[in-house]
């Protein structure tokens, strides 16, 4: 499994960011509205959480849509291996969140 960024990291990385764009502690403008799009309001700012997200599901895709070779056969048999498809598609995909369910 890919390791990921812990949530404490990305909290950490947008505070620098959002500190960094103020060069103060207080923000003037929520994050909500800074990550939206330019014809929405915003600045079209990063949002770590979302892209985090997207990087996971990309790669559950990209699992999915293979229908050969090894990449395929390896995705499997660790899908089924930690519980199915059903648990992936339920989980938070936290890798620590998966060991614990190897375990067991």
């Amino acid at each position: 499994m890919v390791e990921t960024i812990p949530d404490i990291i990305l909290k950490k990385i947008n505070s620098i960011l959002f500190a960094f764009i103020w060069q103060t502690k207080v923000e003037k403008v929520k994050r909500k509205i800074m990550t939206r799009q330019f014809d929405k309001g915003g600045v079209n700012m990063i949002d770590l959480q979302n892209q985090k997200s997207s990087f996971r599901l990309r790669w559950l895709g990209r699992a999915l849509a293979a229908r050969e070779g090894i990449w395929n056969k390896m995705c499997f048999y660790w899908f089924n291996v930690i519980g199915g498809l059903e648990l992936l598609f339920n989980s938070d995909f936290e890798i620590c969140n998966l060991k614990s369910i190897l375990q067991r």
